[in-house]
């Protein structure tokens, strides 16, 4: 009987575990992929227990994804005028889709890495890169001088 009772304990937690597993999903769909175009500024960075907030940006960052979900990302910085003064930095990606989840894979001659896709909407986006730091940007907006 006790044996019978500690492999249904030891089920229920299973079953637990499954259900808050499953909760915590990342899953973003394919549909709303096309938040993830234009320009965003960082706010926070999350790493383990740290944080680290981040006044409005001096930069912000321009993702581009294409129908067939090829893309890049670059670094601009704002202007006084509205405009972006540009530089050559640029970092081609593909979308990659494993299960439940959407990757940004990056690669150059250097290195090949990735982000998790934690959230996009219309104004947040929340990445996550493969050592677990959590990066989260709402939607650049310019600053206004009256």
């Amino acid at each position: 009987m006790n044996s019978f009772r500690l492999h249904s304990i030891s089920l229920a937690y299973g079953i637990v575990f499954l259900v808050l597993l499953n909760s915590c999903s990342t899953t973003v769909s394919k549909e709303s992929l096309h938040h993830l175009n234009g320009y965003w500024q960082i706010t926070k960075v999350e790493a383990g227990d740290q944080t680290r907030e981040y006044p409005p940006a001096l930069q912000a960052d321009y993702f581009y994804v294409n129908e067939s979900f090829n893309g890049y990302r670059k670094k601009l910085s704002p202007q006084i005028n509205g405009k972006f003064l540009k530089n050559n930095s640029q970092e081609d990606f593909k979308l990659n889709f494993v299960e439940d989840l959407t990757y940004i894979a990056y690669s150059n001659n250097l290195s090949n890495w990735q982000e998790l896709i934690i959230a996009v909407s219309e104004e947040e986006l929340i990445l996550q890169n493969e050592e677990g730091i959590r990066y989260h940007y709402i939607r650049f907006k310019p600053i206004e001088i009256e």
